[in-house]
């Protein structure tokens, strides 16, 4: 019975939604072969860590190359390569993320110190 009264109570004060996964990503559900699903991949890994620069070299370079037509904006695709190079960079930068997680988690544990 109290179980059920905190459970209650925490739905009544929870005033917005949880924060949002930062490490997960919808992958499209395309006819794209698994080899050109493996390219947009490493594509992506090179890009977070070599930036826009080596980006646009690429872009440049295959333009012509239809395997990599996902580095065009117009390319259905595109979407997914940027997501997967912003994913990429927050793992990168997993330091700072750890640091914040931790935060948060060190506040809910004094919450419940609390209560």
């Amino acid at each position: 019975p109290r179980l059920d009264a905190t459970a209650e109570l925490v739905k009544k004060k929870r005033t917005k939604p949880p924060p949002q996964l930062q490490f997960t990503l919808d992958h499209p559900v395309s006819s794209m072969p698994s080899f050109n699903i493996e390219l947009v991949k490493i594509t992506a890994k090179y890009a977070a860590v070599l930036g826009r620069a080596f980006v646009s070299r690429i872009a440049v370079r295959e333009q012509f190359n239809p395997e990599f037509h996902f580095l065009q904006p117009q390319d259905a695709n595109f979407r997914y390569f940027t997501a997967l190079v912003d994913q990429y960079r927050k793992q990168l930068r997993w330091k700072d993320t750890c640091k914040t997680v931790q935060a948060r988690f060190g506040e809910k544990l004094r919450i419940l110190d609390r209560a």
